[in-house]
Parts: structure tokens; C-alpha cells; sequence
């Protein structure tokens, strides 16, 4: 990572970035900050960090994520059977609740994907089909690069309705801007993109195309991984449910603060040790542009290399029993989250698959019960 920090060539994703190259919209050599190197890589990255990766980002729209996921919480208990169970699909119930959250940052509005609003309901067909083309691109033998294949297809068919959505919201928050005059309030993710100098309509459109694309099923994932942890080890879910209370208190329907949040630390620290034992991206792949020796090795330039996330998380030269989950491990001399409900999982344990992201091998069949 040292070695390749100031040019990382990523050699990934090369189908989505052929479709770029063949759709008008799109400049040479300019198909956003996941499919380009370099320079043109960091011309955008440098621009567009500031916004995306800053904490004042996330207090901006804290109240209104808050609201979408005390919605979610609410239709967990709709979404029951008789026994208290969750669907076998509720990985798609999870897609809607990220899906919202992910347009609320990236489009600025509610979609309704919750509720199933037509609008919404085209947002999650979309998104799932696009991730879906691009894994089988990516992943099968290479045909596309020769010959338009059905997921090739698929890909490009996807990726141009989010494009369409993309440019509808940025031009949709030109004119809102222009409207009410940038002195006005905060700028949000979006506006705050349009103004930036150097960056062009077409670089903001691309970036909120890959903020879907990046953010939806990541997302997502660690959610899942994270609640079958909790639900295996009860004795961290009930640490967890007692900072809840002695942070937020028991009334669910009370709005979260920014003050509360940098306060769950237990919570924080299940997420990571989440991510260490099911890490959802798998691999960081860098080619070299220089050669280097690596661990008494040299290594040529030219050479990719996959740094497995998955090793490194069961090093047990980092993290002592690796094998037990145990948040605790990412603490610094904290206290050791469920405000409404206990979960349990009764089921078979689970073998998770990769497909660009790790998912589980198993419908998540959790039971909830109110506490």
C-alpha cells in the first residue's frame, strides 16, 4: 500500500469502465475515480474527498437517516411470522433500507423504497441488476471484451437508467441551488460537488453513480454480518443493548444526535470487529508501477497483487483469538448495543460466500423479540 499510495493502479472494474467508454455522455478519459489511475484518478479523488469523507457530512444528514432507520425498525416487526422470525428474503428488505439512505446523500430526496413507491422499486431493481452484471463480468472469463455478452448487456442496460436518475438529480440541485442562492443554509453532498471548481457537471453525475455502486451493498453487508454476530453472542448484544440504553435512553421513536453518537463506542467497536472476521470486501488489488521487494521477495513491475483482507483479519500476530468475536479488542478504555429488540439466530452457521462482496450462503432466518 506504501509502495503504490501515490499512483494506485487498481486493475478492476474494467467492464463498467468500457461501458463508460462507449456512452456519449462521458469524456475521455474521464469515467470517474473506480475505473480511472493516475493522474486523472487523483484530479477528481483530491476534489471530491472533502466532502465525501468529512464528519460534518454525516451530522448534515443525521436527522434524516435517523428517520429512515427507525422506519426500517419499525417494519422489522410488520415483517414477522407467527414465530417471531424474519423472511428468508429479508436481505432484500436490507437493500431497501440502504437503497433510501444511500439516495438521501446521493439524489438528496426520499425515494420511497421502504413503502415500494414505483420510483424506489426502480432504484433497487436497478442497482441489484447493475452490481449483479458487474460481478458476472468481472468475475467469468473476460468474452465481454470481445463480444457484447448477455451480462455485458445487462450492465450497460443498468448502468444507463442509473445515469439517466444521476444526471435528473444533479440537474434537479442545480436549479434548486440557483433558486434560493448558495448563502442560503448548508450546502449539501451534492451542491457542494456542483460548486467545486474544476470539477465538471459530468464528474458530479459519475460520482453519484458510484457512490450507488460502492455504497449499497457494502453497506448492507456489514449490517447483516454484524447482526448475525450480535444474535450468536448474546453477552455482546446485551453490552451492546446496555450502552444503547445509557446512551440514547429507551424511547426509540427519540431522535439521535451527533453528541450521542460519538458516544457508542461498544456499538463502533462490534461493527469493526465485524469487518475483521467477515471481511465484506475481501481483497485490496493494487498493480505495481515500479518494482519493489516485498518481504524479501522482489517483485517486478506490472505484477497484481491481492492483499487478502481475510488473512489479515485472522492474523494471530494482530489479534490474539482470532477465531472469538470480540469487540472489546478495538476499545481504548471505553465501556462496553438493540434499543428495541433482542435477535437470535437458530439456524445452521454460516459458510459465506464471495461474489465481489462476501454474502451469506444462508437466507437470515433471524428471530426478534421486543426487549
Amino acid at each position: 500500500m506504501r509502495a503504490t499510495q501515490e499512483n494506485p493502479i487498481r486493475p478492476f472494474l474494467m467492464s463498467l469502465k468500457k461501458v463508460r467508454q462507449q456512452t456519449a455522455f462521458f469524456r475521455k478519459g474521464q469515467t470517474g475515480i473506480i475505473t480511472e489511475q493516475g493522474e486523472e484518478w487523483w484530479r477528481v479523488r483530491r476534489r471530491i474527498q472533502t466532502y465525501s469523507m468529512r464528519p460534518k457530512v454525516v451530522v448534515q444528514y443525521l436527522p434524516q437517516m435517523d428517520l429512515v432507520a427507525k422506519e426500517f425498525v419499525d417494519r422489522i416487526a410488520k415483517l414477522r411470522d407467527g414465530e417471531n422470525e424474519l423472511p428468508e428474503n429479508f436481505v432484500e428488505e436490507l437493500f431497501k433500507w440502504s437503497l433510501e439512505s444511500v439516495c438521501l446523500v446521493t439524489l438528496n430526496r426520499r425515494m420511497g423504497c421502504l413503502e415500494g413507491r414505483p420510483a424506489g422499486l426502480k432504484i433497487i431493481e436497478t442497482s441489484s441488476k447493475m452490481f449483479e452484471a458487474v460481478t458476472d463480468c468481472e468475475y467469468g472469463v473476460h468474452w465481454w471484451k470481445f463480444i457484447p455478452t448477455p451480462s455485458y448487456r445487462n450492465l450497460k442496460a443498468s448502468h444507463d437508467i442509473m445515469l439517466g436518475l444521476a444526471i435528473e438529480a444533479v440537474k434537479h440541485a442545480q436549479e434548486t441551488l440557483a433558486a434560493r442562492g448558495d448563502s442560503e443554509g448548508e450546502l449539501n453532498l451534492v451542491e457542494s460537488l456542483i460548486g467545486t471548481p474544476d470539477l465538471s457537471f459530468e464528474d458530479v453525475v459519475t460520482h453519484i453513480i458510484d457512490f450507488f455502486l460502492a455504497a449499497t451493498d457494502t453497506t448492507s453487508m456489514t449490517f447483516i454480518f454484524t447482526l448475525y454476530n450480535l444474535a450468536r453472542h448474546p453477552q455482546v448484544q446485551a453490552k451492546l443493548q446496555e450502552e444503547l440504553d445509557e446512551v440514547l435512553g429507551r424511547d426509540p421513536s427519540a431522535p439521535v444526535t451527533p453528541q450521542q453518537l460519538a458516544r457508542l463506542s461498544y456499538t463502533k467497536a462490534c461493527v469493526r470487529e465485524t469487518l475483521r472476521v467477515f471481511a465484506v470486501a475481501g481483497f485490496v488489488i493494487r498493480e505495481l508501477h515500479k518494482d519493489l521487494v516485498l518481504d524479501g521477495y522482489h517483485v517486478p513491475k506490472g505484477t497484481i497483487i491481492f492483499a487478502s483482507q481475510f488473512e489479515s483479519g485472522m492474523n494471530e500476530e494482530a489479534f490474539p483469538n482470532p477465531d472469538q468475536f470480540t469487540p472489546e479488542r478495538w476499545l481504548r478504555g471505553g465501556k462496553g448495543l438493540f434499543q428495541r429488540y433482542n435477535v437470535d439466530y437458530n439456524h445452521a452457521p454460516w459458510d459465506p460466500v464471495f461474489k465481489t462482496l462476501l454474502f451469506p450462503d444462508q437466507p437470515p432466518k433471524f428471530t426478534v423479540t421486543e426487549r
